[in-house]
């Protein structure tokens, strides 16, 4: 089993001065490596289609709704799952 964590925002430490609203983690596992390495190639290959550099990463805030769509649908078919967290900083207005 092959698994990668990511996180987006801040956990909140920085109280009025600039933390974000939420904090989130977001685990995505994979049964089988060979899989992971479909879904890895796909990914590359859709970067040389979108007419990405290689080294581009996909950050779904910094890129345009198409974008993200045609990520989500190059990868739905491969097999991973994934689990996401989601918390307030307790700066939610």
């Amino acid at each position: 089993m092959l698994v990668f964590i990511d996180e987006s925002g801040d956990p909140g430490l920085k109280i009025g001065s600039g933390s974000t609203d939420y904090f989130i983690v977001t685990l995505v596992a994979f049964e089988e490596n060979d899989e992971a390495l479909l879904t890895d190639q796909r990914i590359e290959l859709l970067k040389h289609e979108l007419g990405f550099p290689p080294h581009f990463e996909f950050h779904f805030t910094s890129v345009k709704g198409a974008y993200r769509e045609a990520f989500l649908s190059a990868v739905a078919s491969y097999g991973f799952f994934y689990s996401a967290l989601s918390s307030t900083s307790g700066n939610s207005r």
